[in-house]
């Protein structure tokens, strides 16, 4: 138990200092299972892929002239050029 709570306090700081890092803390105890630790890092390797690809998104869309606004849980594009019949 005490090194949990050093774990989470310096996760907490490293997350203030990089704050688009991502961290996983794994308890490797000869009760936890292969398949579990294995199911943690696939969870974090699809997080990281997901914030990856709506950074793309993002980056596209301005590149694009448009205007990048997050929606729930995705990034959507509004154009924000007007239409010249209007």
């Amino acid at each position: 138990l005490p090194n949990h709570v050093v774990g989470r306090g310096i996760v907490k700081k490293l997350k203030e200092l990089y704050p688009d890092a991502q961290m996983l803390s794994l308890d490797y105890d000869p009760d936890v299972s292969f398949a579990n630790l294995e199911n943690r890092l696939q969870m974090l390797v699809m997080n990281v892929r997901e914030k990856e690809r709506e950074k793309a998104e993002v980056e596209k869309a301005y590149s694009e002239g448009t205007k990048a606004s997050k929606g729930p849980g995705k990034y959507r594009r509004l154009n924000t050029k007007r239409s010249e019949s209007a």
